[in-house]
């Protein structure tokens, strides 16, 4: 059996002394501090944690409750304190673009990055096996197994190591390897340590508003008494995720899945709810719970709702198109990617449209509700945000969370809001070749005319043109 990699204490401070950002230090340090698999670690949400009891609530098939080291606390409060203000919920979220939670590909990039940084061989297998390695070496196997939610047979690989020498970090000094801090900011820390913001679900919007949305969810319900199943389409925060929570609600016998991936994981909540008599494991065949799912009898069909259906992989088309054609599901996707094909044809696509200005005002009216500002100052913020989101539900939602929610709200605060998630870009390039070649066509004419003015001109023209061009490039 190959031993597992892991990282001795000089490794850990030469790993964690190259993490300058903040989220991608709390990132690296969670999955030392407690082991946590790469799913449970992306599905972590901001009431996961609990500062005052200092604990870490983890969700899924290993439910359990673990205990914080403070290096933990002090590693997520700093990332807390910068992070994004959005009403995404997910804890650890993307910095460019629109904030949403990690994926699997995010987290290696980071660590990966972090280990090149620092000369050393690292990936996320390596840094679960370091806090598997010092676990054991303080408490039993037993003990360990339960922190990590596994059966104790699991870590019967981390056996040598454990019994072959007596400490994982005989080659480091007995200081704590996680606190990379300076002892300036130890002691500052100790005076005055950092508090995590209190944070709360910046977008006021519950399943219950509807605004601008009432014709194309009676369009929904109709399709779906039909046993018709429907796909929602249109851009990034257009509210197609809202759309599905409202329908959850109002239909009955409805199973919501936030993600197909893992598709596994996905078939095993449907199987909970269409054959729970049923008892399914991860380890269970594929085939086996989705013949189940297929053969299942009930009175009335459940109707499966999926977010994120276009994270679907190719191999897994056939497997879905044969739910589809057993219940109806209600599914929404930002795109529809050529490979999976034909399982766009099983639905009825329904596009999201950008909110009208009349749903923009409505909305900006509810959500603005606890704040205290002057009639003319209300007018300011409701032109500039109808301009900003151009009908984007979520834009609005992140314009409005930037607005002081403890104080009147003046006129500076209304201009300092901005955001770029509802902006259009319109391609001009056309525009600008037609323009390069006018130009162009124009000295041709001037120099065939001997028109010394003209070729002087037009010179002047090209050249104003390309340092345009090069400005804009630049700015970009």
């Amino acid at each position: 059996m190959d031993s597992p990699e892991y990282l001795i204490d000089s490794d850990i401070r030469k790993l964690l002394s190259v993490i300058n950002d903040p989220r991608d230090q709390a990132v690296v340090v969670t999955i030392l501090t407690t082991g946590l698999f790469l799913s449970e670690l992306i599905a972590l949400d901001l009431d996961s944690i609990d500062f005052e009891a200092k604990t870490l609530a983890v969700t899924g098939k290993r439910s359990r409750t673990l205990d914080l080291t403070t290096t933990t606390i002090t590693a997520l409060t700093k990332y807390l304190n910068i992070r994004p203000k959005t009403p995404e919920v997910a804890l650890f979220v993307t910095e460019r673009g629109v904030p949403k939670r990690l994926s699997d590909r995010s987290v290696d990039h980071i660590i990966r990055s972090a280990a090149k940084a620092a000369e050393l061989d690292v990936n996320y297998h390596a840094l679960r096996n370091t806090f598997i390695v010092r676990s054991l070496q303080k408490t039993d196997v037993k003990t360990t197994a339960k922190l990590l939610g596994v059966v104790r047979e699991a870590l019967a690989r981390f056996d040598t190591i454990t019994h072959s020498q007596s400490s994982p970090h005989a080659q480091s000094d007995a200081s704590d390897p996680f606190d990379t801090r300076s002892p300036l900011s130890k002691l500052v820390d100790i005076i005055h340590p950092p508090k995590p913001p209190e944070h709360t679900d910046v977008s006021p919007i519950t399943p219950n508003q509807t605004v601008g949305r009432d014709r194309l969810l009676k369009q929904a319900v109709e399709l779906i008494h039909n046993n018709q199943s429907i796909l929602f389409t249109g851009l990034p925060g257009i509210g197609k995720t809202h759309l599905l929570e409202v329908l959850a609600k109002q239909l009955p016998n409805t199973i919501f899945i936030s993600s197909p991936v893992p598709f596994k994981t996905m078939l095993l909540e449907f199987a909970k709810t269409i054959c729970p008599e049923e008892s399914f494991t991860q380890r269970t065949p594929t085939a086996d719970i989705l013949g189940s799912i297929l053969t299942a009898e009930s009175l009335i069909a459940p109707i499966l709702i999926i977010d994120n259906i276009d994270r679907l992989k190719a191999s897994e088309e056939d497997t879905m198109i044969k739910l589809i054609d057993k219940f109806p599901i209600i599914a929404a996707a930002e795109t529809t990617p050529a490979r999976i094909q034909s399982l766009w044809w099983k639905f009825q696509k329904l596009k999201v449209p950008a909110l009208d200005k009349v749903a923009t005002k409505q909305l900006i009216a509810q959500l603005t509700q606890g704040h205290s500002m002057d009639p003319g100052d209300f007018e300011l913020l409701e032109t500039k945000i109808v301009n900003l989101a151009n009908g984007n539900p979520f834009a609005v939602v992140e314009l409005i969370s930037q607005l002081p929610a403890s104080k009147k709200v003046t006129a500076d605060h209304i201009r300092k809001i901005d955001h770029e998630a509802g902006i259009v870009y319109r391609d001009w390039s056309w525009i600008l070749m037609a323009l390069w070649t006018l130009l162009v066509i124009s000295r041709f004419i001037a120099l065939g005319s001997h028109s010394f003015e003209g070729y002087i001109l037009a010179g002047m023209g090209t050249s104003i043109f390309v340092f345009f061009k090069y400005i804009v490039k630049l700015r970009r």
